[in-house]
């Protein structure tokens, strides 16, 4: 099941490369990844591609410290494929 970006939100992805590939990313190829705090914001801004590998889209608990996850981390993909990795 995957969780894609909600269009009333306006939050930008964290990331122009994609986490797979490394190609450039799609606009509307994002899913949204959570987090307990912006200090979490912070550390998987700065390495989309270990967020990816913690966690599937649509998380109920942070990937870093275990609590409940209620900040949006928008991470961006390359195609269809690496959004079903990441959602699966």
């Amino acid at each position: 099941m995957a969780f894609f970006f909600s269009a009333a939100k306006k939050v930008s992805p964290v990331n122009t490369d994609c986490p797979y590939s490394g190609k450039a990313v799609k606009a509307e190829k994002v899913l949204t990844f959570n987090v307990c705090c912006n200090n979490c914001v912070k550390k998987a801004s700065g390495d989309v591609k270990g967020l990816v590998k913690k966690v599937k889209a649509g998380n109920k608990k942070c990937p870093f410290s275990n609590k409940p996850a209620k900040k949006p981390v928008v991470v961006a993909f390359c195609c269809g494929s690496c959004v079903d990795k990441a959602s699966s």
